[in-house]
């Protein structure tokens, strides 16, 4: 057979392959018209709730022939599987952890054609395992996420609930979709109930949905709920509905917007403006770290209404023997993004080795874009996937780094590594250096160099006794954070479950973008006193 014959044949085989290909696709659209004409119709869908709730659908491919994302297509043919939800009144994972669509069906149409008649409910309340003591007051917390994975926000919330059973209250949970069915199995043991009621972070000053509202005012109704604590500052849809029911609400603090660029752009809000809305919608406040609590309160006006609470590690992690390897392994825990450090990861593993160091260094969490567009990892350097708790994370790695290119408002993994006596380097930004403090439990070095910390961890593996000596100061400095979260009276976290009435609300209401008793230009973020840039370390024992 001569060449052109050959490349004919390519080319006949090349087109039939892509005629093939093309027909299955205008079949498959063809064959899902009438369920997307029946979506569009449904009440319980909202395309433009469903575009609002999820803006990463402004860069998705086009389902519409004018360019723009088409809602109902999307929830069809990719959105459900997500687990996004088609609008504020039916939860997809809602609807599946009670049984529905078990066969790969739509979830919202299969709930037309056969879950409500079923029993099923568009919003679900699932039974908790929790068995509080009879008239115990309920608490009504409400999350921000419950996805595929555990990190520090929803192993956070589990202590909280923990906190308030053991106050003698009766916890019921809201969250906003839940895709782990472990989380939900943690969450059912430690809470009467759990529902799902769908909710987008804050968008800028657009209100929460009023369906939203409804929902979670009924809910705080039904439950009897005297408070309502919202694990988080980028949502607010608790908030309103709160105001709505007439309960008093608690925002847990665990991020510091002035410090996180990313996180403002996401919500819409300059750190200024998001801290007088938080004022206006909030009773109370809980602060995860001195940062946090300086940040929503600069010039300490508000201290009767602002509790700090550290985050605490779980205490399984201090059982785990402290034997480093040989080489030693250095480990980056948690999201492996881009703001987190992933790349100055890489670019320490290689530092370390240019200056003849011995290490193994080990990457501990999912799987991200930012770490796939990285490249080959260098051989010193290697993925160990996600791990499930801290404690299987932690019995992979000798030494902890953290290297955030944000201010982070705790270090949730270093108090854990702490716990687990494995000696720490971090950044000199946020809280994690009043974390560490300064009695050899770890090493500061300056923000952004990876080579700094090459130089810190060479100087921390040089000397083996020095070593043992930091992983034993390492588990002293969490045993007294430890101490410090656990001597917080119940009373100021639950003021008016616990009989403590909460404390009256502002007089006045402060300028938009501007905090409550805080003067215009006031630097966002710094304690009363406290110079910027300056470490603001983690108060004693009674100094909460």
């Amino acid at each position: 057979m001569s060449q052109p014959e050959q490349a004919a044949r390519l080319a006949q085989a090349l087109w039939r392959r892509l005629w093939r290909r093309l027909w299955r696709k205008l079949w498959r659209r063809l064959a899902l018209w009438p369920a997307r004409r029946r979506l569009r119709r449904d009440p319980l869908f909202d395309p433009v709730w469903y575009l609002a709730a999820y803006p990463d659908l402004a860069a998705s491919p086009s389902g519409s022939r004018r360019g723009a994302v088409d809602p109902a297509w999307h929830y069809l043919t990719h959105g459900a599987a997500e687990g996004r939800d088609p609008g504020p009144g039916f939860s997809t994972s809602g609807y599946r952890l009670q049984g529905g669509a078990a066969d790969g069906a739509n979830p919202l149409l299969d709930f037309r054609a056969y879950g409500r008649a079923q029993g099923l409910s568009a919003l679900p309340v699932l039974p908790g395992r929790l068995q509080p003591p009879p008239g115990a007051p309920v608490v009504l917390f409400c999350a921000h996420q419950a996805l595929g994975q555990q990190f520090g926000a929803e192993r956070s919330f589990l202590v909280m609930l923990e906190r308030a059973a053991a106050a003698g209250i009766a916890p019921e949970v809201v969250v906003p979709q839940i895709i782990d069915p472990l989380y939900l199995e943690a969450l059912a043991a430690r809470a009467l109930r759990v529902r799902v009621i769908p909710w987008p972070w804050r968008q800028g000053t657009r209100p929460p949905h009023p369906t939203t509202v409804a929902a979670l005012v009924a809910a705080i109704r039904a439950a009897g709920a005297v408070e309502v604590h919202q694990n988080t500052l980028v949502i607010d849809a608790p908030l309103a509905a709160a105001r709505a029911a007439g309960v008093p609400v608690t925002v847990h603090l665990r991020e510091l917007p002035a410090e996180d660029p990313a996180l403002s752009a996401c919500l819409g809000l300059t750190p200024e403006a998001l801290r007088a809305a938080l004022w206006r919608e909030a009773d109370r406040f809980v602060a995860n770290s001195p940062q946090t609590a300086a940040w929503i309160d600069p010039e300490g006006l508000m201290a009767d209404r602002v509790t700090i609470l550290p985050n605490s590690a779980d205490p399984a992690l201090a059982a785990l023997p402290f034997a480093p390897a040989d080489p030693p392994r250095v480990g980056l825990i948690g999201s492996l993004v881009a703001k987190k450090g992933v790349a100055d990861m890489v670019a320490l593993a290689r530092a370390f080795a240019a200056m003849g160091g011995r290490a193994d260094f080990v990457l501990i969490g999912p799987a991200t874009a930012d770490l796939a567009a990285l490249g080959p990892l260098p051989p010193n350097l290697r993925h160990a996937g996600y791990a499930p708790s801290p404690v299987a994370a932690l019995a992979q790695v000798d030494v902890v780094v953290s290297l955030s290119h944000f201010a982070e408002s705790f270090g949730r993994t270093l108090l854990e590594a702490m716990t687990a006596g494995r000696p720490v380097i971090a950044y000199d930004r946020g809280a994690p250096p009043g974390l560490i403090g300064t009695g050899g439990a770890g090493l500061v070095v300056p923000p952004d160099d990876p080579a700094a910390v090459a130089a810190a961890l060479g100087r921390l593996l040089s000397d083996p006794a020095a070593l043992q000596a930091a992983a034993q100061a390492a588990r002293a400095r969490a045993a007294l954070i430890a101490a410090t979260a656990a001597e917080v009276p119940a009373a100021r976290l639950y003021p008016v479950a616990l009989g403590r009435p909460a404390p009256a609300a502002p007089a006045a209401v402060s300028p938009p973008g501007v905090a409550p008793g805080v003067a215009p230009g006031v630097a966002p973020g710094v304690a009363p006193g406290v110079a910027p840039g300056a470490v603001v370390a983690f108060p004693p024992r009674n100094g909460i």
